[in-house]
C-alpha cells in the first residue's frame, strides 16, 4: 500500500474544503450565525490579571492536566475579552473575515450549561438551541480527559469567505488568525490559573449540526479546553 505523507493529507484537506465552498458559492446563500439575541446572557465583569511577568506567563503555560471544578464566570469573560477578534485587526486589517466564538459552558459560575455564540459588540452570550441536552456535546470531543472540561471555545471559520478571497492561500490565513487568537487565550488562562488546552480533535461536521453552522459560510476549525483552576 502507498504510504500517505502528512504534508498529503493536509493539501487533500484544504482542496477538499476549497471545492465545497466553490461548489456552494452561488447556490448557498450567506448564512447567519446562530444566537437568539433576544435572549442574551450578558457575561460577568472580567477577572483582572493578577501581576506576573510576561516571561513568567509563558514559561508557566502548558497543555492539557485538566481539572475538574467550575471555572469563575469573570474568568469566561477574561477569556473571551482576550481572545476578542477586534484585537488583532491591527494585524490583519479591518475588513478581512473573522471567526465567531462560539462556547460551550458546562460548569461556570453564574452561567446557564449550553451552546453559546459570543457577541464581542455587548460582551454577551447568545444562547443556541440544542436538539438535546448539552452534556451529548461531550461525548463530540474524542481525547477523553477534554470530555472532563468545564467549557469549550469553538472557533468557528467563515471558510467559504476566505477560501473566495483569497483561493487556497485563504486556508493559511484563516488558520495563522485562529493560531494566534489560540495564542492569546492560553496566555490570558495561565495568568487567571486556569487549566487549559488547544484542540483540534473532534469531527468538525459533527460539531457544526450540534452548533447550527452549515459548514461552508462557517465551519468549526479549532477549539480551546478550559478546565478548573489548578489549584
Amino acid at each position: 500500500m502507498e504510504q500517505i505523507e502528512p504534508r498529503h493529507l493536509i493539501v487533500q484537506m484544504i482542496e477538499s474544503a476549497s471545492a465545497r465552498a466553490k461548489a456552494h458559492e452561488d447556490a448557498l446563500p450567506p448564512a447567519p450565525l446562530p444566537g437568539i439575541a433576544e435572549h442574551a446572557e450578558i457575561l460577568p465583569p472580567a477577572l483582572s490579571m493578577p501581576q506576573r511577568s510576561l516571561g513568567e506567563i509563558i514559561r508557566a503555560r502548558r497543555s492539557a492536566g485538566l481539572r475538574p471544578g467550575p471555572v469563575p464566570g469573570g474568568a469566561l469573560s477574561a477569556l473571551l475579552r482576550a481572545g476578542n477578534p477586534a484585537a488583532l485587526k491591527r494585524a490583519f486589517g479591518p475588513r478581512v473575515p473573522w471567526p465567531a466564538l462560539m462556547p460551550i459552558l458546562w460548569n461556570v459560575e453564574g452561567l446557564s450549561p449550553g451552546a453559546y455564540r459570543y457577541d464581542p459588540e455587548t460582551h454577551s452570550l447568545l444562547p443556541v438551541p440544542l436538539d438535546g441536552s448539552v452534556e451529548v456535546l461531550r461525548t463530540l470531543f474524542l481525547q477523553q480527559e477534554h470530555q472532563s472540561a468545564s467549557a469549550v471555545l469553538i472557533f468557528a471559520a467563515p471558510m467559504s469567505a476566505w477560501l473566495t478571497r483569497e483561493g487556497e492561500r485563504g486556508y493559511r490565513a484563516m488558520a495563522l488568525q485562529i493560531g494566534m487568537m489560540t495564542d492569546a487565550l492560553y496566555l490570558a488562562a495561565e495568568a487567571l490559573g486556569l487549566t487549559y488546552t488547544a484542540s483540534g480533535g473532534f469531527p468538525p461536521a459533527s460539531i457544526d449540526a450540534a452548533l447550527g453552522l452549515n459548514g461552508v459560510t462557517h465551519t468549526a476549525f479549532f477549539s480551546f479546553v478550559i478546565g478548573g483552576p489548578r489549584t
